[in-house]
């Protein structure tokens, strides 16, 4: 069969080539669905192979579209079928099209109301006539289940469709971390929970896609479920010895329709939190034509704003200490993990709470109770403490802004927590929370910093200290910094600078020596403080 050839069967009766046109002769050996895609692993690539897709997942990266249709023509596909032309992807990529033509590959436009089913089958059929009526079923099943997908059907509903009508057993769906995602609150799961959970390890490490498992006189299957190199989760099933081999290749087929769900999800989500993170930039500098626009594009994430009424930001403190290594294992298990359960921690103390991941902050919009709930604040801020430390080592700086009224004060109140977190950590160490009601005169620091004349007034104050640090490659004004934060406490300091403490003291002179007055006393130490709490943002 031809690519030429699909243009006289149904589903591709008003289908038309877009580019590539020199390339209709190119010989088809198998069609599938392709929906979402990764180039770097491209064992999924099939040499003759048709491509059927919408480009959903990667419908706003031009450049990951250009890469896979170069990766398909490198692995010699057959061609590409765009569907749903309008619905999902607007237009074709202009370089794309060139492509095609310079490599004679055919390109080509169903038209946008055609399913996949409707394409697929045709074709399908014609190029299996010789092949068995068990090979056209299975094959017809998993079609459906590519559509069921592909066209968002409920994952429930997906699910059931697996287990209830084509494998005809009972069927575990469990995640990476062996937790159950379907059927939900199976009773009969508990022995097999208690089994994966103590080889939860060793499950990972099985190099074999099966093990053959025995409890209470019945017998499953464990299918490991993977993808290039990835792990997505575990599928159990019940068999019997009879009808092994019919079950394993209805769980492969199965097992492939898991693995799309989890990828799509896994994109679908990635989409959504940019979209998130998106969202949370325009909103803390308020970067929207109106009000009622900020409140729309936040329902379209599902982010009611007009309930928040508070704003805790947790600061990871490892970006700041090493802002330029490699930190990307860091990052993946945050947005992974512990952004998830930090999520979930959220939403139980409110549903109407949201949370929202930002570079190396997680932001937190508290929702107005309807009821008053003493020292709220504070129990959320401990629970977030006691969470992270025990995952994560600590290493984290919560800021709580003040309470507020109205939305549009939202700008304010996360500058407020960016303050309070900055300054917990300067004064009271990591592992703490600082409330921005709790700073006095510090919580007005950026205000002063703006106030020209004042700084003008301090600006010269140590300024000897500095051009004699710079000259001489010393260290006097960060020492005096450091005096000012530990109270005077030369063997706090010492241990903070790593140097011996009577080099705390012989600096402390040289001070007093450069300025002609004490600067830890008063009528010099306001002065100090405000200096310091300035320079320290």
């Amino acid at each position: 069969m031809r690519v030429r050839d699909v243009f006289s069967l149904s589903g591709l009766k008003y289908a038309y080539i877009k580019a590539g046109i020199d390339g209709l002769d190119n010989k088809i050996s198998s069609v599938t669905v392709l929906e979402v895609a990764e180039t770097k692993e491209q064992s999924w690539l099939i040499e003759g192979q048709l491509y059927v897709t919408s480009l959903y997942a990667i419908m706003n990266n031009k450049e990951k579209q250009l890469e896979i249709f170069e990766s398909l023509i490198e692995a010699k596909s057959a061609g590409v079928i765009i569907c749903h032309l309008d619905l999902w992807l607007k237009n074709i990529d202009p370089r794309i099209e060139e492509l095609c033509n310079k490599m004679n590959f055919p390109l080509i436009i169903a038209k946008s109301e055609t399913t996949y089913i409707e394409i697929l089958n045709p074709i399908i059929l014609k190029l299996m006539e010789e092949k068995s009526g068990g090979y056209l079923d299975a094959n017809h099943m998993q079609n459906k289940l590519i559509e069921y997908v592909v066209s968002k059907k409920d994952v429930n509903v997906i699910y059931k469709t697996m287990t209830d009508f084509y494998y005809g057993g009972k069927i575990w769906f469990l995640d990476i971390d062996n937790k159950l995602i379907y059927p939900k609150y199976n009773t009969e799961f508990s022995e097999l929970s208690n089994y994966l959970f103590e080889r939860s390890n060793e499950i990972q490490t099985i190099d074999n896609e099966n093990k053959i498992l025995t409890i209470n006189d019945k017998k499953y299957i464990l299918r490991f479920v993977r993808s290039q190199g990835m792990f997505f989760g575990t599928i159990v099933a019940e068999f019997e010895d009879n009808n092994l081999k019919d079950s394993d290749s209805i769980l492969d087929i199965i097992s492939r329709i898991y693995t799309l769900i989890s990828t799509k999800n896994s994109r679908v989500s990635e989409i959504e939190m940019q979209r998130q993170q998106e969202y949370i930039g325009d909103l803390i500098t308020w970067n929207f034509r109106s009000d009622e626009v900020a409140i729309k594009m936040g329902m379209d994430i599902n982010w009611d704003i007009q309930k928040i009424s508070q704003i805790i930001v947790l600061n990871i403190n490892k970006f700041q200490e090493n802002p330029r290594g490699n930190l990307r294992e860091l990052e993946r298990y945050i947005e992974n993990v512990q952004y998830q359960k930090t999520n979930d921690m959220i939403k139980r103390e409110n549903k109407d709470n949201l949370v929202g991941l930002r570079s190396d902050l997680i932001i937190i919009l508290i929702a107005k109770q309807t009821i008053e709930i003493k020292d709220r604040i504070n129990r959320i801020c401990n629970q977030l403490l006691k969470y992270w430390d025990n995952d994560l080592a600590g290493d984290i700086s919560i800021g709580v802004s003040n309470e507020f009224n109205d939305f549009r004060d939202i700008p304010k109140a996360y500058t407020e927590a960016i303050d309070a977190f900055k300054f917990g950590r300067r004064y009271f160490g990591e592992n703490e929370y600082t409330l921005y009601r709790d700073l006095g005169c510090f919580g007005l620091i950026r205000e002063f910093r703006e106030n020209q004349k004042l700084t003008t007034s301090l600006g010269n104050i140590f300024q000897k200290l500095k051009e004699y640090d710079e000259k001489n490659k010393q260290d006097l004004y960060n020492t005096l910094s450091q005096l000012i934060i530990n109270d005077m406490d030369v063997d706090k300091v010492a241990n903070s600078m790593y140097i011996h403490k009577n080099t705390v003291h012989y600096r402390k002179n040289k001070i007093i020596d450069l300025l002609g007055f004490e600067p830890w006393k008063m009528p010099y130490l306001l002065n100090t403080l405000m200096v310091i709490a300035l320079e320290n943002k």
